[in-house]
């Protein structure tokens, strides 16, 4: 059973001595006891404190909106009560979470299948639409777009691509991008590594297993790419900022490795859209409590 913790001493208490305490939480955020969530897509990524608490703690956070759910497994609760007080912390603390970011899309049907794919909630604009994305807070670059948009709509698109945050799907034509970059395939090598940025945070174990099980595969990564990118390895995923500009390149697809790991794959992608505070099409309810002694789809 699941107990949801007061933000006082007393119900911390309560709920380690088996009883149920009040149902009360800080405003806009809930530390959860009990069973993690078993999910597949959705705002779920590993609940992580730099310095307190680490991906492998167990802990799982669900944003929705101006809502954080915090969810921490019975067994991180009497192991690790340290890591416990520190998410308790948090819940505490005046931080408020911010809303999502409002995503358009522009591209073919292709990516917006993998974007409903993963429950991201977005709105997409055709060439005679063009010019609205401009009023979005990111851009969903998808496959398509040259066959798409012609003329002066792909010259408006390129521009307002240089003026927001962009996040590059697989296949997108890179040409249009305001940092210049391109796409090899290679296999994976001997070690899996993710850059120790906020986009990456709560993706290493999953990343890890994913290029496991892609061993001898060759997948589509990054290649070249200005001075200050960084990217994982293999380059599956890459960051590129400098100053005012902002690509997230992702080039893989779920559907595009091999079956045994796309349940891995799938909640890098989930993690790292919550790293970039996208919204989930997801809702609560679907994520039902994993069953006690199944592998937890956190990879953890």
């Amino acid at each position: 059973m699941q107990k949801i913790l007061s933000v006082s001493i007393a119900a911390v208490a309560a709920a380690f001595a088996g009883i149920s305490p009040r149902a009360i939480a800080a405003e806009g955020k809930r530390l959860v006891v009990g069973e993690v969530p078993s999910h597949t897509v959705g705002a779920y990524r590993p609940f992580v404190i730099p310095g307190e608490i680490a991906e492998s703690d167990g802990m799982v956070e669900r944003r929705k909106g101006r809502e954080i759910v915090v969810w921490c497994p019975e067994r991180t609760s009497r192991s690790n009560p340290a890591a416990l007080a520190a998410a308790k912390r948090f819940v505490e603390s005046p931080f408020l979470p911010v809303g999502s970011i409002r995503l358009g899309y522009a591209g073919d049907a292709k990516g917006e299948a993998l974007l409903k794919s993963l429950g991201v909630s977005y709105k997409a604009y055709g060439p005679n639409e063009v010019w609205q994305l401009g009023g979005m807070q990111m851009v969903a670059l998808g496959p398509g777009t040259q066959e798409l948009f012609r003329g002066d709509r792909i010259a408006t698109l390129k521009r307002i691509l240089a003026e927001k945050p962009v996040l590059a799907l697989p296949g997108a034509d890179l040409a249009l991008l305001p940092v210049a970059v391109g796409r090899a395939r290679a296999k994976p090598g001997a070690e899996a590594k993710v850059p120790k940025l906020p986009l990456f945070l709560g993706t290493s174990a999953d990343f890890a297993e994913f290029a496991s099980r892609s061993a001898g595969a060759e997948l589509a990564v990054a290649e070249g790419g200005p001075a200050w990118i960084q990217s994982t390895s293999p380059a599956c995923f890459a960051h590129i900022q400098n100053r005012d500009r902002f690509v997230a390149l992702f080039c893989v697809a779920p559907s595009d490795v091999p079956e045994s790991a796309r349940p891995s794959l799938t909640r890098v992608w989930c993690t790292m859209l919550a790293n970039l505070n996208i919204e989930s099409g997801c809702d609560e309810k679907d994520a039902a409590p994993a069953k006690s002694g199944a592998r937890s789809n956190t990879g953890r």
